[in-house]
């Protein structure tokens, strides 16, 4: 007999003579629920996650975790504060644009002035 088999058949026979007590028991007294469960877990074998499978997994409980823990207020400011630096980041690719047009048309103005 295994070992999970005997602390399952030990277990049958204490919640078998518990409620075989609670049976006795006149009505009067409240109820008492028992429950027992015997739970065995077998060992998994696997080979060890590559440097990608692990990044993975990373990325995912990061996300995970920021879902859970944020709430709507902070997700909102979040995409506040991300759409804010996109524009700040599109006005400064528009300035250097300028600034560079600017620096052509004054390259031009000097050759006109040789």
């Amino acid at each position: 007999m295994t070992c999970s088999r005997a602390i399952g058949r030990l277990l049958w026979r204490r919640v078998y003579s518990l409620a075989a007590t609670a049976a006795s028991i006149p009505d009067r007294l409240p109820w008492r629920i028992v429950s027992a469960i015997c739970v065995q877990r077998l060992p998994i074998v696997t080979k060890p996650k590559s440097s990608l499978e692990i990044a993975v997994d990373e990325l995912k409980w990061k996300q995970a975790e920021e879902v859970s823990v944020l709430s709507d207020w902070e997700m909102n400011e979040k995409a506040k504060e991300e759409r804010r630096r996109r524009e700040e980041a599109r006005e400064a690719d528009e300035n250097e644009e300028e600034s560079e047009r600017a620096t052509a048309e004054e390259d031009e103005d000097e050759i006109r002035e040789l």
